[in-house]
């Protein structure tokens, strides 16, 4: 698959894609919006046929500083994942 291909399966599936970066085997997008990403079951979906027509073997979602602002990327502990 092509740059253009993702990008549209993508939007087809719900995610607006700020960009995209690949590196060999593995491909990093990322969103135009964190609170504005599809269901985890979408994400999976849309992985699972980009790495079932290219060469990718693992496909990500970056957080990009530039994009979301240094606030994104702050360290985040365990405990603030747990009820």
């Amino acid at each position: 698959m092509n740059e253009e291909e993702i990008r549209s399966l993508c939007a087809a599936e719900g995610l607006k894609v700020a960009e995209i970066q690949q590196m060999d085997a593995i491909l990093v997008v990322v969103p135009e919006s964190l609170e504005d990403l599809p269901d985890f079951d979408t994400l999976a979906g849309i992985s699972e046929h980009i790495c079932a027509h290219s060469d990718y073997k693992f496909v990500t979602l970056g957080i990009d500083g530039v994009v979301f602002g240094d606030a994104a990327l702050k360290p985040h502990h365990a405990q603030e994942a747990l009820p």
